[in-house]
């Protein structure tokens, strides 16, 4: 079976809702707890809302890869972690220690916006998505007149900058995506829960039962038994968190 298209997760959800009622009444769902002959007679019965249950998307590859393809790369200043420039015009070479790059601020998130009158439940990410930071991370260093020293010691290294190699400047990449974009999503759902307000009566009688209080009560159907493809595409509005840098400082030699 392949995929239908939906414009929205509410719009495929009240479609499988009105084929649930179809299959199902709220009415029926309340007859299926009657009891004996005290509470043997549905007196009423009123919506109490519908879920579905999400098995799976691919919400992260799909986000993962927009976020590859378009975040934006800002050069920062490499302080505290290294200094805005080193002055090595002279005859003598220069050492310098960075400071590995503070990540306890970046973020990698990616949050759905869908708005529904329902819920929705299951395994498959629904409301958001973790993304990797690993993209393309640059380290964009001259090395030809740079030794960069590899004794990593207490989240730092050391370098040595050779004589007469000039000004070299030091900034950090910062990567960045702040887009609010709508993106085609997979979705794959497999059942609706229809939930049912129920008040019941004497068959005989029509005395209320138990004072008319309201019991709760649920169905479970398969959405595909319902005769509606439960493998869907939807366009869905993401919004982008996502906001880090590079491990370490880069240099250029001007």
């Amino acid at each position: 079976m392949g995929r239908t298209r939906w414009n929205s997760v509410e719009e495929f959800g009240q479609a499988v809702y009105k084929a649930a009622l179809a299959h199902k009444s709220l009415n029926s769902i309340c007859g299926d707890h009657c009891s004996g002959s005290v509470k043997g007679k549905v007196k009423s019965s009123s919506a109490d809302g519908f879920s579905l249950n999400l098995v799976s998307t691919n919400l992260s590859s799909v986000s993962q890869s927009y976020l590859n393809d378009n975040t934006k790369i800002q050069r920062v200043s490499a302080s505290p972690y290294a200094p805005s420039s080193v002055d090595c015009s002279g005859n003598i070479s220069v050492t310098e220690v960075i400071k590995n790059v503070d990540w306890s601020y970046s973020k990698y998130e990616v949050h759905t916006q869908n708005s529904t009158s329902f819920g929705v439940n299951g395994s498959g990410e629904y409301e958001g998505a973790t993304l990797s930071g690993s993209y393309n991370q640059q380290n964009n260093k001259q090395t030809d007149k740079i030794d960069e020293n590899s004794s990593y010691k207490e989240q730092s290294m050391t370098i040595t900058i050779g004589a007469n190699t000039g000004v070299v400047d030091f900034y950090v990449n910062n990567y960045i995506c702040s887009d609010s974009v709508n993106l085609d999503v997979d979705y794959d759902f497999d059942t609706i829960t229809v939930k049912a307000v129920c008040q019941y009566k004497d068959k005989n009688t029509g005395v209320i039962f138990n004072g008319g209080v309201h019991e709760h009560y649920h169905v479970t159907l398969r959405i595909t038994d319902l005769g509606i493809n439960p493998n869907v595409t939807i366009s869905t509005p993401l919004l982008f968190n996502v906001n880090y840098k590079d491990e370490w400082p880069s240099w250029v030699i001007e």
